[in-house]
């Protein structure tokens, strides 16, 4: 609630700033330096930190993904990822039954890209690829595909999102 009032929902929910607990207590916090904190972020448990006040001091999900943690395995840019599923599928179903020619793939590419501007603070937009054009759809196919490309400004990586939808 915090991350979201202040705008930064895809950021990070972690932290001094926005990890605090507003109304209860945290029992069982770790201390920063201590062995547990890798443990518990190794098996992707989150956990929070003995401080004043204590905090978040993971974010992660996926319990049961691999050990790599990505820049989709936290939980403000699993938000962004489901946002952009979204818009790119609402996008899309509203050019799926147009001609698939390159100017209704170009108007797709504008669409998208003006739908996700509300996200530009939050993603690196010099890294950001917007695919919908001859290399990845036919012309006159009944499936529409649209592939974005995303780099989180809180990440050192990037995450794909592919959408095809079929008349």
């Amino acid at each position: 609630a915090r991350a979201k009032n202040r705008n930064s929902q895809y950021l990070t929910v972690a932290g001094s700033q926005l990890g605090t607990v507003l109304n209860g207590a945290v029992t069982n916090p770790i201390e920063w330096s201590s062995t547990d904190k890798d443990t518990l972020r190794t098996n992707r448990a989150n956990f929070f930190v003995n401080y004043n006040p204590k905090f978040l001091g993971s974010d992660l999900i996926g319990a049961t993904s691999n050990s790599v943690i990505g820049s989709y395995d936290r939980i403000g840019p699993a938000k962004m990822y489901v946002q952009i599923y979204q818009i790119l599928y609402t996008t899309g179903l509203k050019y799926l039954y147009q001609i698939n020619n390159a100017a209704t793939r170009s108007a797709v590419s504008s669409a998208v890209t003006t739908a996700m501007e509300p996200l530009s603070p939050y993603i690196d937009t010099t890294q950001t690829q917007i695919i919908c054009d001859s290399s990845n759809n036919t012309d006159n196919s009944t499936t529409l595909k649209i592939s974005v490309v995303v780099k989180p400004i809180v990440s050192t990586s990037s995450f794909g999102i592919d959408i095809t939808l079929t008349q």
